[in-house]
């Protein structure tokens, strides 16, 4: 009779590509968290060694950045998160898991720095779906935060977030003297995203128009 084996971790690829996934513990390992100075070539070579997994390791970086959320804010903290969301935003796959603790930790998180990283991860690999994750931050004390959260809502917003936009533009326009609608970078993006939404809608219902006409 043959022993039992132990339980196989995932792999990435198949055939004679494929590769055992790295653990949550080999990931922690693997990413760089230096606060000061550039990274080295080995650090490199390490994230971009992470990335070839692909969406395999989505789920690990998930559980990675969630950790780093509960942690008590430091500059390490605040490192290790970018750097985890810079590494997924790189992978094609599903990133609901990630999406999920955007969602639920990292847009509401004390720090505004990690706030904005979130809303910046949110506008690369979301859709209009994950406009509800980034409208909150329409209003954060946070100017940073606004600018990435408005960045975000213009690449992917519908009529529902042009009117939300609209809203806190007229919003800022009725509270800011014009002297200070100018320094208020916020402000200016809400411009342009503005019009970037209208255009992309103009376009989206000129291409629908057309299919009609279309034999």
């Amino acid at each position: 009779m043959s022993c039992p084996s132990r339980a196989e971790k995932p792999s990435a690829g198949t055939g004679e590509e494929a590769r055992e996934v790295p653990s949550k513990d080999d990931i922690r390992r693997m990413i760089p968290d230096l606060v000061d100075g550039p990274m080295e070539g080995s650090d490199r070579r390490n994230i971009q060694t992470l990335i070839s997994y692909g969406s395999a390791i989505l789920p690990q970086l998930a559980e990675l950045i969630e950790e780093q959320a509960a942690a008590d804010v430091e500059p390490r903290t605040r490192i290790r998160i970018s750097r985890l969301l810079g590494i997924a935003r790189r992978i094609n796959g599903k990133h609901d898991p990630i999406l999920n603790v955007c969602r639920r930790r990292l847009v509401e998180h004390p720090d505004p720095d990690i706030r904005r990283y979130a809303a910046k991860y949110v506008g690369a690999v979301g859709t209009t779906n994950e406009c509800s994750i980034l409208l909150p931050l329409l209003t954060d004390d946070n100017e940073r935060v606004r600018v990435n959260a408005i960045r975000a809502l213009a690449e992917l917003g519908d009529q529902h977030t042009l009117e939300r936009i609209e809203t806190f533009l007229a919003n800022k326009h009725a509270k800011l003297s014009k002297e200070h609608q100018e320094k208020d970078y916020s402000v200016r993006e809400a411009r342009k995203a503005i019009e970037t939404i209208k255009d992309r809608l103009a376009k989206a219902k000129e291409a629908r128009e057309q299919d009609k006409t279309d034999p």
